[in-house]
Order: C-alpha cells, then sequence, then structure tokens
C-alpha cells in the first residue's frame, strides 16, 4: 500500500487541505482529549488493540473519538486509515460507513537467518465521516473496492429465486434467462433511497443518528 497516494487522494475529498492530522499514536495522545474540527485525518494502523497504559491510546478508544466527535459535530469531514481486522467488533463498526478496501502488494519478510518467509498480505480499509459519500466513491473507486460500487452489493427482495445451481440437471441456472420471478431484481422493486448528489447512502447516515 502507497500511504502517500490514499493520503493525497483523501485530500481530493476535502479542500486539498486537513485541519487536523493524526499520523502517530502520540498525535492521538495529545488531541483525543481535545475538541477536533473541520477536515481531520487519522492513520490508526499503529495504534495497539488494547490500552497497554494511561499513555496509550487504543484503537477502540481513537475509533470512539472518531465517531462520536463526528456525530457530536466537533468537525465536518473525516477520512480514517485501518488494517482489516474481521475478527473484532471494533472493525466490524468501521464497515457501517462507506469504505474501500484497499489493494495490498505482498509484504516480502525474511526470518533471522534471511531465508525468505511466506508471502503475507495485509489488507487496510479507509472509511470515510461526511456528507458527499459520491465524492469519496469516486476518488478511491481506481485503488480499491467500494461495495455497491465496483464491488457486489446485497440487493433484498421478496421473491423465491431458483439456486444457481441445480443438482438434479448437474446445470448452472441462469437468473436472467428465466422470468420475471427469478432475477435478482425487477423492474417494479422500489428504487433506493438517495441523498442531495444522487448516491444512496441512508443507511449509512442511519447509523450516524
Amino acid at each position: 500500500m502507497d500511504l502517500c497516494l490514499i493520503f493525497e487522494l483523501a485530500k481530493t475529498v476535502i479542500s486539498n487541505k486537513f485541519d487536523l492530522v493524526l499520523h502517530r499514536p502520540q498525535d492521538f495522545q495529545t488531541h483525543i482529549m481535545k475538541p477536533w474540527f473541520g477536515a481531520v485525518w487519522g492513520d490508526l494502523t499503529t495504534l495497539p488493540s488494547s490500552k497497554k497504559s494511561s499513555q496509550t491510546v487504543s484503537i477502540i478508544d481513537a475509533l470512539q473519538s472518531c465517531i462520536s466527535k463526528f456525530v457530536n459535530g466537533e468537525y465536518t469531514t473525516g477520512l480514517f486509515l485501518t488494517k482489516a481486522d474481521y475478527s473484532q467488533d471494533w472493525f466490524i463498526q468501521c464497515l457501517q460507513y462507506p469504505h474501500v478496501i484497499i489493494k495490498s502488494s505482498p509484504i516480502n519478510q525474511t526470518d533471522q537467518y534471511g531465508d525468505r518467509k511466506p508471502e503475507s498480505h495485509a489488507t487496510y480499509i479507509l472509511f470515510y465521516l461526511g456528507t458527499n459519500p459520491s465524492l469519496f466513491c469516486a476518488s478511491f473507486c481506481q485503488v480499491g473496492f467500494i461495495p455497491g460500487i465496483n464491488s457486489w452489493s446485497a440487493v433484498i427482495t421478496n421473491e423465491v429465486h431458483q439456486p444457481l445451481y441445480d443438482e438434479k440437471s448437474n446445470v448452472s441456472s441462469n437468473y436472467h434467462s428465466n422470468s420475471q420471478s427469478s432475477t435478482l431484481m425487477s423492474e417494479e422493486d422500489p428504487p433506493l433511497s438517495v441523498g442531495d448528489d444522487g448516491f444512496d447512502f441512508s443507511h449509512w447516515t442511519n447509523n450516524l443518528s
């Protein structure tokens, strides 16, 4: 992951300048109890998952501050980078807001003897708190995967669909070649709720209330 590229793209979502930049654990320690304002950038990737001392800000503490300060109107826009950890409740909370899963390259590692270890991947997401998710999506869709934009997004209907695979005939079924009742979404389905900029973010906005 090119952090400099991500940071520069993040500036295109705002007015090209962040009012508060939180890059290091010390930055969070200094500002977590102070008011935030304007546009905020936060790198949560270096924070520990648990509080180790009174002088340490954990990722849970930082995330709680990021969201609560936004909900309370302390700042207007925030972009926050974190490593993906689907086993943690705090990370699942990040997925409730507009986010991009950033494409990453393998990390080459060597052991203490200089031998190469198997390549490992670190997955990152950047989530957005603000009122212009369309601009966020436009800025980051080329460097990652955004649900509903360039990766799959669920459409829930009340229809009963045929299975993708018919065990009896040993043939994969085709939703779109069958009748309208077997399509994923019919023309009669109600339109999605959209915001002022035409982008559907009602479920994200609801999480902020």
